[in-house]
């Protein structure tokens, strides 16, 4: 019997792989982890092999993790970026990509004394994009998911 993973699982799985990353990244800022089954790739300070740099612009934020899961055009990229100020890295990142010709679907922004948050997703023809923009005590990143427009989100 084949068994595949839910969406939800497998969106669990992948964030799995990219706190194991962070746990296994070296003092000189390249990822230390072991070969990973399932097409599992993850870089420290970097972006995975095999991203749609031509495709999909990336923020101006430094990288501090990168991640990829899958292969072929099953392949999805999660990225991640220290930044200092939520709301405008979120802004730059989303009119950057609507600059490359994405068009934002769906968006969300709050703030409340445990911190501020901003998300969106970005459509085009060959890629979706989800950005999220959250921190809490000081401790900000930007998360950004790609995935190839035929399978949809992750």
């Amino acid at each position: 019997m084949q068994r595949r993973l839910t969406r939800g699982s497998a969106v669990a799985v992948f964030a799995g792989s990219i706190a194991l990353g962070a746990a296994c990244g070296g003092d000189d800022g390249e990822s230390s982890t072991p070969d990973l089954p399932g097409g599992v790739e993850i870089e420290q300070g970097e972006v995975p092999d095999g991203f749609p740099e031509g495709d999909v612009p990336l923020p101006d934020e430094p990288i501090t993790t990168g991640a990829s899961v899958g292969t072929g055009n099953e392949k999805n990229w999660t990225l991640v970026y220290g930044v200092d100020d939520l709301r405008q890295a979120a802004n730059s990142y989303r009119n950057r990509l609507e600059r490359a010709g994405f068009v934002i679907e769906e968006s969300f922004s709050t703030e409340d004394e445990t911190g501020e948050q901003t998300s969106f997703t970005a459509t085009h023809d060959d890629y979706i994009v989800t950005a999220f923009a959250g921190g809490i005590g000081g401790e900000n990143a930007l998360t950004v998911t790609v995935a190839p427009a035929a399978i949809g989100v992750p």
